[in-house]
């Protein structure tokens, strides 16, 4: 049984690359929450490796150099730019009551968007790293990418159904710039490598 593993950070796709896999057929593992610690032999994480097809998030997102080691094909999910992706995570935190402040421009919270570019930027370079020039990863960002790039990878047919956008940020986008310029007058690069 081939896997695939999703390895983009959180708030980059990750509920619309489930949906799509799930749509093409594919046997979606559950995930654990990030206080629930798993190490890679764990029997839960061995007996999920032998019945499931696709993973995600935690803790199989860290695991992909053990997955590669299977023949894995992993999905590296992206938005836009990093700034977008953590002012993403900001709304979503917000809406779960996880800010005292809802401005995303205030001090705090620029500090917050601020360590969330950092830790963005540092997977970034750790997956750029790993996967440049092989074969079996997939960068893609789902605002301009569909069934085509996705189903060519995974040497799927291209199903009826349209494509599945879940869980869009609505969000004021009009602070994008504004914090893009904080980051760029901190010295703190918001922008996505160019994978060659």
């Amino acid at each position: 049984m081939s896997k695939i593993v999703h390895i983009g950070y959180n708030k980059t796709g990750t509920q619309t690359c489930i949906k799509a896999l799930q749509i093409l057929g594919f046997k979606v593992a559950p995930t654990y929450s990030v206080e629930f610690k798993k190490e890679w032999g764990d029997e839960d994480i061995q007996n999920n490796i032998r019945n499931f097809e696709f993973f995600y998030e935690h803790p199989y997102r860290e695991f992909y150099k053990q997955f590669d080691k299977l023949g894995t094909k992993f999905i590296y999910t992206r938005r836009d730019d990093n700034a977008e992706a953590a002012l993403s995570c900001f709304y979503h935190i917000l809406e779960r009551g996880g800010m005292r402040m809802w401005n995303p421009l205030e001090s705090e919270n620029l500090l917050f968007l601020s360590k969330e570019v950092i830790n963005r930027n540092i997977w970034d370079r750790t997956i750029y790293n790993y996967f440049n020039n092989k074969d079996n990863i997939l960068v893609i960002n789902f605002k301009e990418d569909k069934w085509d790039k996705l189903c060519k990878f995974l040497n799927t047919s291209i199903p009826p159904e349209p494509f599945p956008h879940q869980d869009k940020g609505k969000y004021d986008r009009s602070v994008l710039t504004p914090i893009r310029n904080y980051f760029t007058f901190a010295g703190l690069s918001y922008k996505n490598i160019e994978w060659g």
